[in-house]
């Protein structure tokens, strides 16, 4: 959800049509449409919002350490201030470094 609090940035939200064209779904909705989605927002100043469902972001120091702790407790080992000068693969794994 993209919000727009002022008019110039509630015309650049407008153009959600041009996504629609490339099959992004995208729609323009208001300010109470927004917060039914999003409660804890504040309202104050937003003139519209255009919704995107398939759109998403992600911090990406939070998703690498996630992704870091699922590798490590599946046996995944991490060297810091490591050269690697070799990777020996076996049936398309790693065998030894």
């Amino acid at each position: 959800m993209r919000l727009a609090s002022s008019p110039e940035r509630m015309e650049d939200l407008s153009a959600c049509g041009m996504a629609r064209s490339f099959g992004m779904p995208m729609e323009l909705i208001s300010p109470k449409e927004a917060w039914d989605m999003f409660p804890i927002m504040s309202m104050d100043g937003v003139l519209g919002a255009a919704y995107t469902p398939t759109d998403g972001m992600i911090d990406p120091t939070g998703l690498t350490n996630a992704l870091a702790a699922g590798a490590k407790s599946r046996g995944a080992q991490f060297f810091l201030d490591t050269n690697v000068e070799a990777i020996t693969l076996k049936e398309g794994r790693v065998q030894a470094w």
